[in-house]
């Protein structure tokens, strides 16, 4: 799957995290008019927008060991797929991933490539 647009990232996240879908709408449609004036948010959802919510949203949940592979392979793959894909995730979530308490268990389940492009 292109992990180079808004719609599909959160489409895998969705089967991922359920709970990001629902803070995403609501982020993203029922505040947007105000996080975008501030420039917090772009005017259409992007990639990039998609990874700035979601470290937020990873900041406070508990992640199941079936989660951790999956979102694991998530990152793995947009790393993989470079371009934008890859810009999003290393820039939107892998340079903050050592402020998280994710990290620890993350970490070991990333590919080098996809560490490389981390700066914990």
């Amino acid at each position: 799957m292109n992990l180079a647009t808004a719609e599909n990232l959160i489409s895998r996240l969705d089967g991922i995290f359920p709970s990001f879908t629902t803070e995403w709408k609501k982020d993203f449609d029922e505040e947007s008019n105000s996080k975008r004036n501030l420039g917090l948010l772009p005017g259409t959802p992007s990639v990039h927008s998609v990874y700035v919510l979601l470290f937020d949203f990873l900041q406070t949940e508990l992640l199941s060991e079936k989660q951790l592979l999956v979102f694991a392979k998530l990152v793995n793959d947009a790393v993989a797929e470079g371009g934008v894909a890859e810009n999003a995730v290393s820039t939107c979530f892998l340079e903050h991933l050592g402020s998280l308490e994710l990290r620890s268990a993350l970490w070991p389940l990333l590919l080098l490539a996809t560490k490389a492009s981390s700066r914990p």
